[in-house]
Parts: structure tokens; sequence; C-alpha cells
């Protein structure tokens, strides 16, 4: 983009393979690249994109980091019809959730969650990047600015009103788009919608509407979320022997619409032309003499 650039590069001496960030040409801040590397550095989570040397080179400054060749979560998903398990969610889920908490608890609001900035690597592990519009917040000092991607902000933000429980909300929105494949009511406008599939695991469901509250205090926290990915019967579906009961049940009906309607078929078949055969058979269509002996006197 125009504030940063992200190149490929190979270490001279040692020959692995790293990705730089650099101040972009359209940059007025080039502290900002060196402040991003120094909050990563910071982090010690194993699900944040690492970063390993920075430094300030012809007045563009940028920081190394690992290069991770799985692409992002949105080059993974964005264009498969078929979703990712509910066991596959949740695993992105409680990397995600780790990587938040360790920036929280050291002050930091990510303020851009989004597919395209989860980074995966060749075992298909998540991990948290892009720090270019982070900041330090407090639950009392809030943010002030719009920053983020429409897609996936929280209501506050767009007044200028972020906070730690902003990014719960982009976390939400996150794992419902990864799910269901659409992306949330922008600034949570309209109830989220779910299909018969996901109605199947209600604990899921839950979790993930819990997040998406519009009002910031009623959004489940961090530990009332590790709490929940904690839950074996998350991604278990309710009652799997009902559900198989109930597909019995409908194959049977449809069995049984099928037959009744085969036998009003074939008695159809039947009947109809025994009626026409009863028509034909009318008085004038009598033999002569028992239609002459009917009119003659006595």
């Amino acid at each position: 983009g125009s504030q940063a650039e992200v190149w490929l590069a190979r270490h001279e001496t040692l020959g692995i393979l790293r990705a730089v960030k650099i101040l972009g040409p359209n940059n007025s801040d080039p502290e900002k690249i060196i402040l991003e590397a120094q909050q990563i550095a910071r982090l010690q989570s194993d699900a944040i994109v690492p970063v390993f040397d920075a430094s300030i080179e012809s007045e563009r400054p940028w920081f190394a980091m690992s290069y991770l060749e799985g692409g992002t979560l949105d080059d993974k998903w964005s264009d498969l019809v078929e979703r990712p398990t509910p066991d596959e969610v949740v695993r992105v889920g409680r990397r995600l959730l780790d990587a938040l908490s360790e920036a929280h608890s050291n002050g930091i609001a990510h303020r851009d969650i989004k597919p395209s900035n989860i980074l995966l690597d060749n075992d298909g592990n998540t991990y948290l990047s892009d720090f270019g519009v982070a900041a330090p917040l407090s639950e009392e000092n809030r943010g002030g600015t719009q920053v983020g991607t429409f897609a996936y902000m929280a209501p506050e933000v767009a007044q200028g009103q972020g906070s730690f429980k902003s990014d719960i909300y982009s976390f939400g929105a996150l794992l419902y788009w990864l799910w269901t494949g659409t992306e949330a009511p922008a600034f949570a406008s309209a109830p989220v919608e779910w299909n018969e599939k996901h109605d199947s695991y209600p604990l899921l469901k839950e979790l993930i509407q819990g997040m998406l509250q519009r009002a910031p205090d009623d959004r489940l926290n961090p530990d009332q979320i590790s709490e929940q990915f904690a839950n074996d019967h998350l991604v278990q579906p309710v009652n799997p022997s009902a559900s198989k009961k109930l597909g019995l049940r409908k194959r049977v009906k449809i069995l049984r619409f099928f037959l009744i309607s085969f036998a009003f078929l074939l008695l159809a078949a039947l009947v109809i032309p025994a009626l026409q055969v009863e028509r034909t058979v009318q008085p004038d269509e009598l033999s002569p003499s028992i239609t002459k002996n009917k009119d003659s006197p006595t």
C-alpha cells in the first residue's frame, strides 16, 4: 500500500527468507514503522508474527519478520463454497484469542482484525499480523479516531470511540465470516443470519453472537471466550442421534408420499376406463328389437 510495502528478502549470511516491511512512499510518519516493530517485539505469543530486526536506511525505516508461506486466511477461504468445520473455526479462534490477549495485556489494541491480516504457516497455524494501525489504549482512554476495515469495524469505532472491546467485535466478525462465508451486517445494524447447519452447533453460535453484541459492555470478555473455547461440547452437534432419526423420519415421509401417489395413479388407471365404458351404453343405443317391443301397443 501507500503507507508501507512488504518485500520478500533472503538473509545474505543465513540464506533464510524474511518478510521485510518498509516505509511506503506516501507515509508522512516515518517513525510509525519503527513504533510498529517495537510494539510487536514486546509481545510474547506464538500466534503473533515475530519481528527479528529493525533499522533505518536512507531515511526509510524497515523491520524484518517471519515469512509465512501459507498466505492469509482470506486467500485460503474466500473463494471456497465449503466452509471450515466447527473444529477448524475454534482452532483459529483459540490462536487469535491468545494473540489478542497478549496484545491487550500489554496495553495494545490491534484495531484492524480481518481475514487478510491473519497469516498461515505450512501446517495451517494462524498468526496475527499487521499492527500498522495498532495503538496503546485503555478502557478509559478510547481511540478517538475511526480506523480499521469497514466490514469488521465495531459500531462504536464509527463514532471514534474504539477500545479493547472493539477488537472483540472484530474477532467475532472474523469467526462469523470464517464459518458462514458471509460478512456480518456492518456495525451490527441487523442480527446475523444462520442456516440449518449452524443451528446444530448452538454453543458456537452463541459464542460468536456474544462477541458481536452491538453494545461494547454486552460483549463477552477474553476470559469468557477462553472458557467457551475450552468447552468440549462447543463443537459437538446437538442430539446427533435425534438428527439421524429426523433424517430417517423425513425419508419415510417421502417414501409414503410416493407410495400414496402411485396408488392413486394406479386406481385412476383402473377406474377411468370403466367409467368410459359405462357411459357408452345409453338407451338410444339399445338393439332395435328391444326398442320396438318397448314402443309397440299391447
